[in-house]
């Protein structure tokens, strides 16, 4: 029985069995599993991921190596470039300090065979090079900080600096020689005053208020009534000592009550209560019957009086009321016109004024600021330093010393306050603007009960202080500044209006007073070292040394060696000034024969001089400064 067999699709015949050996010759392709298609991924993933990594810092240390070699070669540059640049800048200053001594950017060059700096960076190749000057902190004129830059931009930017400090190294010293003639001043004792001396009678039974004196004449004024003359001027012997000398009338001007006169060889000044007129100028040249004719007048602007006149060169000023005015002088004829048209206000009723150098000292009526610093170097444009306070009433009078550095101020009498004080104006103190009042005032004294009127500075040193009530005439020693005391003085029961002094060419000094005795107005006191007069003690001789100029600006460092002769009976006592034109001096410090620093905060300078003040036996006497300075 035939069995049947079903199927479905095709019959094939089976495929022979594959070689064994050898490649495969036959049959379908071969096709990657998944798990295989996955890995083979992976694998290519990190072999990329790896060569990310690696290509670049193969490249970059490629790169590396090059520029690394390059940057070192910059850097051996840039290291030599800088070294040239602080040794060209330690030349310029061996040279002179003025190469170094002004801030900025500058760079080296070579001029005339020298190191030379001049302003602005150098580009040298690739490089910029500078050299920055700086002022050392804290502040010293006689250091620089210098800071050398040298940058450049090839291959990645880069710069390098080197900073150090240059100094004044050089000491140059020279020696400064002052002489003259120290005299004696006469026979009389300035602590020991008498009235025995010659008297004189004014014209008229006017009240004399003004006084102002120079060699050989005196000019006195009234302004308490119209009974007396605007102006007399007075003629005064010299005689040596000890023969009396004489004064005579030599001429008067009338028509005004005079407030306050200033006496030149040619001409007075006449502060007058007249509107129209508050400045009166007479010409004593010219005289017709004793009477002196006018030369001009200045007109104020507004309808006030003259308190107080002053003349410096071709420049006149006057105070009235609260202000200050200046006028033309540069002729003395007619109206003179006014310089700064608008003049200052004052911070109260002006009383004296006494001008020095570029500054006009002005006492007020304040209580608060008795005394008023004007700047007056622009004539066109015046204007106030500073006003001082001092504790006391309002301001009467005041003195300026022959160096500009002291002011003795006179103020209203007072029951609880002092009447006199010495104040610092010397103005290259240190601080001196920030200072108070108190921390300026370097001594007082109290009139006890006489009411200042007048007051000056004489010899020795002493201060005259003249007034109204309890002891009219006064004489405080003040040697010692810081504790003034009185060392003599005079009943004068009429009143002192005024007081001037003068040391003559016959070797006397004298205080001339005006008072309220209406029949001997005019009052000669003698004053001198006392001790027996004659040929004691000298009276006190200032001369000042050559100039010492460096040429341009320098540091004055210290002075040095101090010799006097003769080397006994002999003091001399220094102050010093550093002038950068060489032209004005402004002194200050007090040395003696063990020499000292000399400040910085009066440096730099290009001239240097000192004033010494010689007192002690009369005769030819000299000093020698040794002074060290950096150029």
């Amino acid at each position: 029985m035939e069995r049947a067999i079903k199927t479905s699709g095709s019959c094939r015949a089976p495929a022979p069995n594959p070689p064994t050996r050898g490649p495969r010759l036959w049959g379908p392709p071969l096709r990657a599993t998944p798990l295989q298609s996955g890995q083979l991924l992976v694998e290519l993933l990190v072999a990329f991921g790896i060569s990310s990594i690696l290509i670049p810092a193969i490249i970059l240390g490629f790169i590396s190596g090059t520029s690394g070699k390059v940057q070192q070669e910059q850097r051996l540059k840039a290291t030599g470039y800088i070294k040239e640049a602080e040794e060209a800048t330690r030349n310029a200053r061996d040279t002179d300090w003025v190469n170094v001594s002004t801030n900025g950017t500058f760079h080296p060059i070579v001029s005339g065979g020298i190191w030379t700096l001049v302003e602005g960076t150098e580009t040298i190749g690739d490089f910029t090079r500078k050299i920055d000057i700086a002022d050392v902190s804290p502040a010293d004129l006689s250091k620089k900080q210098i800071t050398v830059t040298v940058s450049w931009s090839n291959i990645i930017p880069t710069n390098m600096t080197s900073t150090f400090i240059l100094t004044r190294w050089k000491n140059i010293s020279s020696t400064l020689v002052a002489s003259g003639t120290l005299l004696n001043f006469g026979s009389g004792d300035w602590c020991a005053p008498s009235l025995s001396l010659a008297n004189l009678d004014l014209p008229k039974s006017g009240v004399a208020n003004a006084i102002s004196a120079i060699q050989g004449q005196l000019a006195a004024g009234t302004g308490d009534n119209a009974a007396g003359v605007s102006y007399a001027n007075v003629s005064i012997t010299d005689p040596a000592s000890p023969v009396t000398p004489s004064a005579v009338i030599a001429g008067t001007y009338d028509g005004f009550k005079t407030n306050d006169v200033f006496t030149e060889q040619n001409y007075a000044y006449l502060a007058t209560d007249t509107n129209s007129k508050e400045v009166d100028i007479i010409n004593l040249n010219s005289i017709s019957g004793g009477k002196y004719a006018e030369a001009g007048f200045f007109n104020a602007p507004g309808n006030g009086n003259a308190s107080s006149v002053a003349t410096s060169g071709n420049i006149g000023y006057m105070t009235g009321g609260t202000k200050l005015y200046n006028f033309d002088l540069t002729s003395k004829s007619g109206s003179r016109p006014i310089i700064d048209a608008d003049g200052i206000t004052l911070p109260g009723t002006a009383a004296k004024m006494v001008i020095y150098g570029q500054r006009a000292y002005i006492t007020t009526s304040s209580t608060s600021n008795q005394l008023v610093i004007v700047d007056i170097s622009n004539s066109s444009n015046l204007t106030i330093v500073r006003s001082v306070v001092l504790d006391g009433l309002g301001g009467k009078s005041l003195y300026i010393n022959s160096t500009g550095t002291r002011a003795y101020v006179a103020t209203a009498s007072s029951a609880s306050k002092n009447e006199m004080f010495i104040v610092n104006i010397d103005e290259t103190t240190l601080n001196w603007a920030s200072l108070t009042g108190a921390q300026l005032t370097k001594g007082t004294y109290d009139t006890n009960g006489m009411d200042p009127y007048g007051i000056v500075l004489v010899n020795l040193p002493k201060v005259v202080i003249v007034g109204h009530s309890a002891e009219e005439y006064q004489v405080v020693d003040v040697t010692t500044e810081t504790t003034p005391s009185r060392c003599g003085g005079l009943d004068v029961d009429t009143g002192i209006n005024g007081v001037s002094t003068v040391f003559t060419t016959a070797q006397r000094a004298y205080a001339y007073i005006v008072t309220g005795d209406a029949s001997t107005e005019l009052k000669i006191i003698e004053g001198g070292p006392g001790a027996g007069g004659g040929g004691g003690a000298g009276g006190g001789l200032t001369v000042e040394s050559p100039a010492l100029d460096a040429g341009h600006s320098v540091i004055f460092n210290r002075i040095g060696d101090i010799t006097v002769t003769p080397s006994t009976g002999l003091t001399a006592t220094y102050q010093i000034a550093v002038s950068t034109d060489c032209s004005a001096y402004n002194y200050t410090g007090n040395y003696t024969t063990a020499g000292g620093q000399i400040p910085l905060n009066i440096n730099p300078g290009r001239c240097f001089r000192y004033k010494v003040t010689f007192s002690g036996t009369p005769g030819e006497v000299s000093t020698s400064v040794s002074v060290n300075y950096s150029p």
